[in-house]
Order: C-alpha cells, then structure tokens, then sequence
C-alpha cells in the first residue's frame, strides 16, 4: 500500500511520461501484489490408498501356443 501511495504522490510531482510509469505503478502493482499473496495451494498432500487385505482369485491362464520366435534377419524377403 505504501508503494501505491508513493506512486500516487509521484503523479503530483513528476512531469512528462513519468506520470504514466507512476500511474501504472500504482493500478498493476497492488494487483500483482494480490495475485502472488493468493497463489496458494490449498489442495490436501496426495496419499496411498490404504492396503486392502481382501483375498482375491487369480485370473485364469491363457492358452498356449506352440511355436518358435523367429529373429527379425531371419525373415524372408520378398524379391522384386
């Protein structure tokens, strides 16, 4: 509040483009000076879930198929 009363007080005394700089010290810093004060977080710390000790079945497994993995320069490649 302090810097906006001297900035209003500068209005008076300066002459020229000065009372711009003055006057714009005056409206943009209390309303940076609020937006900073209010940049809180207010939200609650995040958590774990709590551990569930509760039994539960295992999928079944899939079926399996028989084969091999073939390398990548194994491969065929078509001729043109």
């Amino acid at each position: 509040m302090l810097v906006r009363v001297i900035c209003f007080g500068l209005m008076i005394v300066v002459p020229g483009w000065w009372r711009l700089v003055a006057l714009f010290g005056a409206v943009f810093l209390p309303a940076a000076a609020v937006l900073l004060a209010n940049n809180v977080d207010r939200r609650a710390p995040a958590t774990r879930p709590i551990e569930d000790e509760t039994v539960r079945p295992a999928l079944p497994s899939g079926d399996v198929i028989p084969g091999e993995v073939a390398e990548p320069d194994e491969f065929e490649r078509p001729s043109a």
